[in-house]
């Protein structure tokens, strides 16, 4: 390997690297802008239904019952899984 070759390389993987630290950055900036939106999202995906039993089931659907470490895992799992919650 020649000292361009192994320079190359180098230069491909600290941009790699950069780029993984970006992408992480964005994700936790995504999920924290979500969080901090205001009002409650079980309110807004249930609607006007105002059954407490209903409220449960869809905070329990997407999550949102858990702490915030676990649903950021839950998040970034189903990113990197390509699966969206309906």
């Amino acid at each position: 390997m020649t000292e361009r070759d192994r320079s190359f390389w180098l230069f491909a993987g600290r941009r790699v690297l950069h780029s993984a630290w970006l992408i992480l950055f964005l994700v936790v900036i995504n999920f924290t802008l979500i969080h901090l939106a205001p009002g409650n999202p079980v309110h807004l995906l249930a609607g006007d239904s105002g059954d407490e039993a209903y409220m449960r089931f869809v905070s329990s659907k997407f999550g949102l019952d858990q702490p915030l470490p676990v649903q950021f895992l839950r998040y970034l799992s189903s990113m990197s899984e390509h699966r969206h919650s309906h």
